[in-house]
């Protein structure tokens, strides 16, 4: 924790900056390929089983 407010805003900065790129960019961007690629599972094993 921060011992005084400058210090405070500081940190504050830093996650700003830094940590919340992965919060708004990096992590939506990663879902969506999960969800691409679990759709294109489904696609193909679905159509694997019918022809069975």
């Amino acid at each position: 924790m921060a011992s005084n407010f400058s210090e405070h805003i500081e940190i504050g900065e830093y996650l700003d900056r830094y940590i919340s790129v992965y919060f708004h960019i990096i992590i939506p961007l990663l879902m969506l390929l999960v969800a691409m690629i679990r759709k294109g599972f489904k696609k193909k094993g679905g159509s694997k089983s019918n022809t069975t």
